[in-house]
């Protein structure tokens, strides 16, 4: 059940922000003095309106997404999800501006509490659903932004932006720089809801044959995967995001790739060989031997993380380069072929 409404809030939480953090990187790094305070106004409140609009949506949805996903259980939580989501999104837009001004040392503390937020709640939330009350699920996804959003705050106002009302005025947004962030944040978010999207979709697909057991094997082997490549890729993207997107064209550029790509093959094989060997230790850590089923999805996994490596530095050269169709048709191409297999061979064994 958690990591349905995780999903669940992780995708809303991208809609909200307009396809996540890239669109403000992008924008903060390539411009200068008032053209950057102007991008900031205006992308603050997209963010803002975004969130109240989605807000609105799920209130009035709940109940047909619980219809979809949880055969009509549920509906409460995913109206309290309205939170988290929200956190998230704003979380997202401060990671953003910290992203652009390289400010990773915040970052890190940003998500360090992030984390720790939900490591403290962590046991009193499963006592409490223990006991019947799934609604509870709701206060472990929001904690953790919660914190995370207090510390991202502190650090965005220390590079001077929220210095003051007339510093966030309505007024300093123009339209021009509405145009250009929503330039690159509208690709962003058609890739984010179709890969997500295509996600969920499978995940309920799992649920409906497997029941909340088989969603739970299938999260553990995705989780570890995800987490671990994390580690590496998203410091590489922090880096990699504003660092291509102030070099030129032709040789400047094709040497960034090349010094990217080397970085990640160095760092991304002996992860992937490593968790290869210790991967049944890592799911009794980390879940218990409950969850040792998972390994029998985690080894067709791992396959694929070698391709993502790859396909996330390119993917990040084209957000730089602000080469959305390309950006937006590679993932568009993955979500489909993804789920359209997964759809083909769940019937068959998970």
């Amino acid at each position: 059940l958690y990591s349905i409404l995780r999903h669940l809030q992780q995708m809303l939480s991208s809609v909200a922000s307009i396809g996540g953090q890239n669109a403000v990187v992008q924008g903060l790094s390539s411009h200068e003095g008032l053209a950057k305070r102007q991008f900031f106004i205006s992308s603050f409140y997209i963010f803002i309106l975004a969130s109240f609009l989605l807000s609105i949506t799920i209130l009035i949805s709940a109940d047909f997404i619980a219809a979809w996903i949880f055969a009509g259980e549920h509906a409460s939580a995913i109206r309290w999800l309205i939170i988290p989501i929200v956190l998230g999104a704003l979380l997202f837009f401060f990671r953003g501006v910290l992203t652009a001004e390289m400010e990773f040392g915040a970052l890190s503390i940003v998500t360090m509490l992030t984390g720790l937020g939900a490591a403290l709640v962590a046991l009193p939330v499963g006592l409490v659903y223990a006991r019947g009350n799934s609604n509870i699920m709701v206060l472990f996804l929001a904690v953790g932004p919660l914190l995370g959003l207090i510390a991202a705050f502190f650090y965005v106002r220390r590079q001077g932006y929220f210095k003051g009302i007339k510093a966030i005025v309505p007024t300093g947004a123009t339209r021009g720089a509405t145009v250009r962030f929503l330039r690159v944040a509208l690709p962003s978010l058609l890739s984010l809801f179709l890969t997500l999207g295509s996600v969920l979709i499978v995940r309920s697909y799992i649920l409906r044959l497997y029941g909340l057991e088989g969603a739970g094997q299938f999260d553990a082997a995705w989780s570890i995967s995800a987490m671990y490549l994390a580690l590496f890729l998203t410091s590489l993207q922090s880096y990699l995001l504003p660092e291509l997107s102030k070099v030129g064209s032709g040789y400047e550029l094709h040497l960034a790739l090349a010094k990217a790509f080397h970085f990640a093959l160095l760092i991304s094989l002996p992860l992937i060989c490593g968790l290869v060997v210790m991967k049944p230790l890592i799911v009794s850590v980390l879940f218990s031997h409950e969850f040792l089923p998972s390994l029998d999805v985690l080894r067709w996994v791992l396959i694929g993380d070698f391709v993502r490596v790859l396909g996330w530095v390119i993917s990040t050269a084209l957000v730089a380069r602000a080469d959305m169709k390309g950006f937006a048709m590679a993932e568009a191409l993955w979500s489909m072929i993804f789920m359209s297999v997964s759809l083909w061979l769940l019937p068959y064994g998970l």
